[in-house]
């Protein structure tokens, strides 16, 4: 029943009753002004919904980045999958499809996971890159080696015996993964 800034809840049995309103007041029979007041400080410290920061968690055709793993679901059984085999092989590859969401589960899937170091012990402290093989592929992968190990030129030997050495990639996968993941 409401009268002016006046409202009248009638008995509450099991239940609770909270007007919400400009200037309104609200009488709550058979509950305490005691239980009333616990009652607004418990909905008061509940969860409060984070505001809308006016960007959308849908990227489109764009792939996902590390910085997106928030908005990124829906693939965890295949984060878990790709984790079982990082822990199996020092290198691994995601191939598949255009557009079928390689790069989203490689960066906001795997690399955030990894990053965090809480599912493998100190990958936190991993080394991680990707690359997409479009162009030339060889140089897309020397450009990762070189962005992995933050030495201009590291991906030289394999720019210059690719060709002439057919083992180079292997040699140079070889060494890159023998060393320390710290």
């Amino acid at each position: 029943q409401t009268s002016g800034d006046h409202i009248e809840v009638g008995e509450i049995k099991n239940g609770k009753a909270i007007a919400i309103g400009r200037g309104a007041t609200a009488v709550y029979q058979g509950l305490t002004y005691d239980e009333v007041v616990a009652l607004l400080a418990e909905l008061k410290n509940q969860d409060q919904p984070t505001v809308w920061n006016g960007r959308i968690p849908y990227l489109g055709l764009n792939a996902y980045q590390e910085a997106d793993a928030r908005f990124f679901f829906g693939r965890e059984s295949l984060v878990e999958e790709l984790l079982q085999r990082v822990q199996e092989a020092n290198f691994i590859t995601i191939a598949g499809p255009s557009g079928s969401g390689k790069s989203s589960v490689a960066r906001a899937g795997l690399f955030h996971v990894l990053r965090q170091g809480t599912k493998i012990e100190n990958s936190d402290r991993w080394r991680l890159a990707s690359m997409q093989p479009k162009g030339n592929p060889l140089e897309q992968l020397a450009l990762a080696i070189e962005r992995l190990t933050g030495t201009p030129g590291s991906g030289d030997y394999l720019r210059q015996n690719s060709q002439e050495n057919p083992l180079a990639l292997h040699q140079q996968a070889e060494t890159l993964l023998s060393e320390d993941p710290s």
